[in-house]
């Protein structure tokens, strides 16, 4: 029966999953590229907002600052009360003069968003002191007055730049402005500069300040840092100082990165979430599909098949199906079968029959030999084993029989060529025991034993014929018969012909046994037996039998 071929077409199941698991990979990477290009964009954008308020401030602070410096420029040109306070001959008229002078720099403060100190000098006179409302410690002040009168003092005639200065913790920013011996200074803290600053949300650990700390500058901006460094430089801001301010970002835009986090990780749970619905559907979808091959694979070569529920319900409905189809299948394989095996039957009936006629003439004719000599006892001992002869053959149709019964009908034939012939061969037999009871096609013995009588046979030699019976030499699952003579042995072109399994049967008849039995064998076994024939170095033919073990 031919076997049922499962063509492929196309790719398999397999192929479309790992197709599936690039295209999951690639998407993937795409969101993670796009949402990181997103994170740094947005990150980028807050900054810049960051830096346009700084510049807006600085703006408006560079503003503040040309009008103090203008005012101290005047100050220092055009007021009179800081004349008078550098030539009061006496106390009396230095107090008039600082008085004075303390109340026209406190009203230029209220027209100034940050809290300045100004501070009159003349070294020449011993002068040092306050005039405006002091926003400093006077710890600074006294601090001050010490390194302004160490200082060199030259006269300033251009705007110079605000200068830093600390004083312990503090930082602060000043500027000075000499003309003659007078010298007007203004310190502000650095702190009251960037109040307005304050106001911008850089974040808990996020810095203002007007220094540059080198140390930590080189830490900041780095690829996957939390915090950044923004410096508004002096010939961008028109301020004559540079700002420095680090940006704690994470601190400062929590809800921003929170969002930033959802949006990384919402394409990464939606991979996962592919991922395992994939896995899931190769679990309960492919798996059950590629089983399902394997059992029509298996029930095309007419394996025993067993479907087992798988869960889904198409699939489940076909392998009921494919169940149902299967038993059909075995169901005709079987009919069919038992047909061939039928067939075989009749043709193994065929060859025993073969087998068997010029036998029977022979023993008519030794009866009928015997009785014109009146050898009546003989006659009875032929008539005997004849009978029993006669039994086996006509109780003999089935395929196999024990071996202890076909010994017994091979002695039975051997009993009737002794009462033919007399003493004229010898028949050495060793079995083992435990072999007695194992199958063996009937007669396939007794055709090689009458095949050495027809051919070896002549009452001018001893003819001697050797039979052994035991387990094979390679495995306890086959035995080995060897069957020897000292006959002529085979001639060259027939043991040729043997050895290749040719049909030795001429149009007359000749050579039937042999043939027969090696067509017996082969529709008995198949290829799982061995006949080995050969001639013996020193005389006559041997032949190896070699068959599986089986009991009844």
């Amino acid at each position: 029966m031919e076997k049922i071929k499962l063509t492929k077409s196309g790719h398999s199941i397999d192929f479309f999953a790992k197709i599936l698991v690039l295209l999951l990979i690639l998407i993937m990477g795409i969101n993670l590229f796009l949402s990181y290009l997103s994170l740094t964009t947005i990150k980028k954008q807050n900054l810049n907002h960051i830096s346009n308020t700084i510049n807006i401030f600085a703006g408006s602070l560079s503003k503040e600052l040309v009008a103090v410096d203008r005012f101290m420029y005047w100050s220092v040109l055009h007021d009179e009360t800081i004349d008078a306070l550098n030539n009061s001959e006496n106390t009396q008229n230095y107090k008039e003069a600082l008085d004075k002078t303390r109340i026209r720099f406190n009203d230029f403060k209220y027209y100034n968003r940050v809290d300045y100190t100004f501070l009159i000098q003349n070294k020449e006179k011993g002068i040092f002191t306050n005039a405006s409302q002091t926003y400093i410690p006077y710890s600074d002040y006294l601090f001050l007055k010490k390194f302004f009168n160490e200082e060199k003092q030259q006269e300033t005639t251009a705007a110079d730049a605000w200068l830093p200065i600390q004083i312990g913790k503090n930082d602060y920013m000043y500027k000075t402005v000499i003309y003659e011996n007078k010298a007007l200074h203004a310190v502000v803290s650095s702190e009251d500069l960037l109040k307005p600053l304050r106001q911008i949300d850089i974040g808990k650990k996020g810095t203002l300040s007007l220094i540059e700390n080198k140390e930590t500058s080189a830490k900041l901006n780095a690829p996957f840092s939390n915090q950044h460094l923004l410096v508004a430089k002096k010939n961008q801001t028109n301020l004559p100082f540079n700002l420095y301010i680090t940006v704690d970002y994470q601190g400062a835009f929590r809800n921003m990165v929170a969002l930033q986090l959802v949006m990384l990780l919402i394409p990464l749970f939606i991979c996962i979430c592919s991922l395992v619905l994939l896995i899931y559907i190769q679990k309960k979808v492919i798996r059950p599909v590629k089983r399902l091959t394997v059992r029509l694979s298996q029930a095309s070569e007419g394996q025993p098949v067993l479907f087992n529920e798988e869960g889904v319900i198409e699939i489940d409905h076909a392998n009921d199906q494919i169940s149902h189809m299967v038993k059909e299948m075995q169901t005709l394989r079987i009919n069919v079968y038992e047909a061939e095996l039928k067939q075989k039957r009749i043709e193994m009936n065929h060859l025993r029959n073969q087998i068997r006629p010029h036998f029977y003439l022979n023993i008519l004719t030794m009866i009928h030999s015997m009785m014109q000599t009146q050898h009546y006892h003989e006659i009875e001992q032929l008539t005997l084993s004849t009978s029993n002869y006669f039994r086996y053959l006509f109780q003999t149709n089935q395929d196999f029989i024990s071996l202890k019964g076909e010994l017994n009908h091979i002695h039975d034939y051997l009993d009737i060529q002794k009462l033919r012939y007399g003493d004229s061969f010898q028949f050495n037999l060793k079995v083992n025991p435990q072999l007695e009871n194992v199958l063996i096609p009937p007669l396939i013995l007794q055709t090689f034993i009458e095949n050495i009588f027809k051919h070896c046979f002549s009452v001018d030699t001893n003819l001697v014929i050797s039979m052994e019976i035991d387990y094979a030499p390679d495995s306890l699952e086959f035995y080995r018969i060897i069957i020897e003579d000292n006959g002529p042995g085979f001639l060259e072109e027939e043991l040729s012909k043997l050895r290749a399994r040719v049909s030795l049967v001429t149009e007359e008849g000749k050579h039937v046994g042999l043939t027969n039995t090696f067509e017996r064998l082969d529709l008995l076994y198949s290829e799982n037996y061995q006949l080995l024939l050969s001639n013996r170095l020193d005389q006559g033919a041997s032949i190896h039998l070699i068959l599986p073990i089986e009991l009844a």
